[in-house]
Parts: C-alpha cells; sequence; structure tokens
C-alpha cells in the first residue's frame, strides 16, 4: 500500500467471527474496535505493510468483511478511506459496487494465498487534496 511519505496509518478489523474482540480491560479505540489493530507509519516512498489475519464478516451478515483505515498525512487531521474487501466474499454484489464512496480507492482487493496458506492483499490510496 502506499499514500504520503511520514504519513501514519491505523488499521483495525474483526476477528474470524466477525467481532471486535475484547480483552475486559479495554479503553481508547479498543473498546470499540477490539485489540485486532495497528499503526504503522509510512517509508519514504509512502508505503507500508501490516500482517494480520484475514477478518471475518459481521454476525448480521450485513456487510463485506473489511479492514477499516484512517490515514493521517503529515500535517492533517486524518482521513478515513474505504475499507478494504476481498473481492471474492459474496456480499460484494452490483450493490456494493455501486455504494462505494471511493474514498482513497475503491478497497475491492483480490486476495490471494500463498503455498504456506498466508493470505496476501494490496490495496494502493490515492489522497486527494
Amino acid at each position: 500500500m502506499a499514500v504520503a511519505a511520514g504519513s501514519a496509518e491505523n488499521a483495525y478489523h474483526t476477528n474470524t467471527n466477525g467481532v471486535y474482540p475484547k480483552r475486559g480491560d479495554d479503553r481508547g479505540y479498543a473498546r470499540w474496535h477490539g485489540y485486532i489493530r495497528g499503526w504503522a507509519l509510512t517509508d519514504s516512498r509512502g508505503r507500508f505493510e501490516f500482517e494480520t489475519i484475514r477478518p471475518g464478516t459481521y454476525p448480521t451478515r450485513a456487510e463485506p468483511a473489511h479492514v477499516h483505515f484512517e490515514i493521517r498525512p503529515p500535517g492533517t487531521d486524518g482521513s478515513t478511506v474505504d475499507d478494504l474487501v476481498a473481492a471474492d466474499d459474496p456480499l460484494v454484489n452490483a450493490r456494493y459496487r455501486a455504494a462505494v464512496r471511493d474514498r482513497g480507492g475503491s478497497g475491492i482487493a483480490s486476495f490471494t494465498r500463498d503455498a504456506a496458506g498466508v493470505w496476501h492483499a494490496r490495496r494502493d490510496i490515492v489522497l486527494r487534496r
């Protein structure tokens, strides 16, 4: 993934059961978003990488499994971009695609699995001025 050099990236998502898991003494973001989350700073070319699990769909099955992102380019308060979702998720249908807001790009990505069984997805985020 690539955005502005020196940007801070926040990502969070559900566990494989579609739930934001809590530990019981959660504070701040963890009270709402659970503990499957992380922060990263981009490199000099605006790239960053997260290693995590493939999230599950919410128990309500109201929307595809997804990863939330917040991007904070230097000197800004940040912005939320469209979620990263797997193109092969059955809930990524024509209706879902038509509703994508295109905040930083659609976020619909191909997930592939390597020989070790690890899932990979690439998303290029484009921020407008």
